[in-house]
């Protein structure tokens, strides 16, 4: 089963290897018990080992899944996976119902989870899985709660996903995406020319921070490549937040979050983005 088909954003490699053996050994399951099979945890752990518990339906399954669910959520921070595996069904488009088996599974430091379904036809040989194996997918919130060490696990692929993101757009709006590769302010033209053309005073402030993201990942790439910044995670005791760190002129070290900041140009005129970018750098280095 080729599950890194998939190609899930929150689920690295080893953590798909890890559902697809899940999935393989929920099948198994339903084979050999026909009238359901127990729901049972899973936790890989970083060092490549794993652990299941198993635990009865008795008359209520919501609520085996609830404690399920409870006692993941204080996995420590040794795991790098986590996943909840059930018997249940799906109901298709036209309103069949089919059997299927369902795998929740989270990486610890992502900022959700997914559910995975996957049908299967019951007959005298046994079990077979339908053509239409995933057939659901749902995001879901993390099971064991965030923390600024878990998330730190996905620094570099968040720095290389905002990367990409902002080079992606560049070469959309036939920027000099080869240029960008070397200087991020080769960016600048052509951002400029895309955000003229956006109509912000008409926009709401959700939908203006949304449009400005770009923006934000423009100030992180010159605060990371010229300034010698480095994404980090953040608390501020509520909320986790990813910020670029840089080394300021008084010799300590200062962080900013790109995101916050073009937030404050959401419901104004928005100036041009050296403007922006010369506030950026007066956050980091005053």
């Amino acid at each position: 089963m080729d599950l890194l088909a998939l190609r899930l954003d929150n689920l690295s490699d080893p953590c798909l290897d890890f559902v697809a053996e899940l999935a393989q050994e929920a099948l198994a399951d339903a084979e050999r018990e026909p009238d359901g099979f127990s729901p049972f945890t899973a936790v890989l752990y970083l060092d490549g080992t794993q652990r299941r518990r198993r635990y009865e339906v008795h008359d209520d399954p919501e609520g085996v899944l609830e404690l399920a669910h409870s006692e993941l959520g204080d996995t420590g921070e040794s795991a790098r996976c986590v996943a909840v595996v059930w018997d249940g069904y799906i109901v298709r488009m036209s309103g069949r119902t089919d059997d299927a088996v369902h795998v929740e599974a989270y990486e610890l430091g992502r900022p959700c989870g997914h559910i995975l379904a996957m049908a299967y036809i019951r007959d005298r040989r046994g079990i077979s899985v339908s053509t239409e194996a995933w057939h659901e997918r749902f995001e879901t919130e993390p099971i064991v709660p965030l923390t600024v060490e878990s998330m730190r696990r996905h620094l570099d692929e968040w720095t290389d996903r905002c990367r990409a993101d902002l080079r992606e757009l560049v070469d959309q709006l036939y920027g000099d995406a080869p240029a960008f590769d070397d200087d991020p302010h080769a960016c600048v033209p052509v951002l400029e020319e895309w955000l003229s053309d956006l109509p912000f005073g008409e926009l709401d402030t959700e939908d203006a921070v949304a449009l400005l993201a770009p923006v934000a990942r423009y100030v992180a790439e010159v605060l990371i490549r010229v300034h010698w910044g480095r994404w980090d995670v953040t608390s501020d005791g509520e909320n986790l937040t990813h910020v670029v760190v840089v080394g300021g002129d008084d010799g300590q070290s200062h962080q900013l979050d790109p995101f916050a900041l073009v937030r404050e140009y959401a419901d104004a005129p928005l100036p041009p983005l050296s403007t922006i970018l010369r506030e950026a750098l007066d956050r980091v280095h005053r």
